[in-house]
């Protein structure tokens, strides 16, 4: 059995629509484990909890600005 590793591509073989969905996919796996911290933390260390929120919210912004970009890329379906 082949192991699925052997079908990863490089980076550097990417498309860009590959890429941004890439990145695009890593901002909402960021803003989920923020988020994450930021309900664990809330009841013992608010002020804590408050950064990671708002280290959500960036990453939220950048996800929104990312999937714009990605759907003027040409190629996007």
């Amino acid at each position: 059995m082949l192991s699925a590793l052997t079908f990863r591509r490089r980076f550097q073989d990417l498309t860009e629509q590959e890429v941004l969905a890439l990145a695009i996919s890593s901002e909402e796996d960021d803003a989920r484990i923020y988020r994450s911290f930021a309900e664990r933390l809330r009841a013992d260390f608010p002020a804590s909890a408050a950064v990671f929120d708002g280290m959500a919210a960036a990453v939220r912004e950048m996800k929104a600005l990312m999937t714009q970009a990605r759907s003027q890329v040409p190629g996007r379906h």
